[in-house]
């Protein structure tokens, strides 16, 4: 029976707990779209078990996903598109007031959630390339039996689901934790 993984890349290198000013959040976006993940915390050895006879690995085209993808693919080629790449937050928020930067991401999502667009793509473009993406992975699985794609948190919740709607069977939501896997299987 044919499997795809979603896996959240590892941890990043960018401390995402200071505090930061409003006015800077944009930088601080860029500063993650350009990091790596912390050579301290590799994948877990069962990660590594659960997807050792993977046939296909994919990954998005930001760095932190790439790194992570060669560790689990361990030196299988990974093939990276933009097509999985993280949902913008990129948002100029006035102001000098400061706080974690995860703090600007929640609340960020939460205004997601309520339809506002980022970077130029709506909810429903969103929707419509976690479609795409869900087609391209349910293409490669009929080549392959279990495919490997590492990306990131809230994308990979969007592509879940609409695997979910093309009759593919695993949880609601993904794990969202660094190196967190969640498999779904057709039928």
């Amino acid at each position: 029976m044919p499997s795809i993984t979603l896996i959240r890349h590892g941890p990043i290198t960018l401390d995402l707990e200071q505090p930061v000013e409003a006015r800077r959040f944009v930088e601080l976006m860029d500063e993650a779209d350009a990091s790596g993940i912390r050579p301290d915390v590799p994948p877990p050895p069962e990660l590594l078990a659960a997807v050792r006879e993977a046939g296909c690995f994919l990954s998005s085209d930001l760095r932190r996903s790439q790194e992570s993808a060669a560790l689990v693919a361990q030196g299988r080629p990974v093939q990276a598109d933009p097509l999985y790449r993280e949902i913008p937050l990129r948002c100029h928020l006035p102001g000098s007031f400061r706080l974690p930067a995860l703090s600007f991401f929640r609340f960020l999502r939460l205004l997601r959630r309520w339809g506002l667009a980022f970077d130029g793509e709506s909810v429903g473009q969103t929707r419509r390339r976690a479609g795409e993406a869900a087609e391209a992975l349910e293409s490669l699985a009929t080549a392959h039996p279990s495919v490997v794609l590492v990306a990131h948190a809230m994308i990979n919740r969007q592509i879940a689901g609409a695997l979910r709607r093309r009759g593919w069977r695993g949880p609601e939501r993904p794990s969202s934790k660094n190196w967190g896997a969640t498999v779904y299987r057709r039928g």
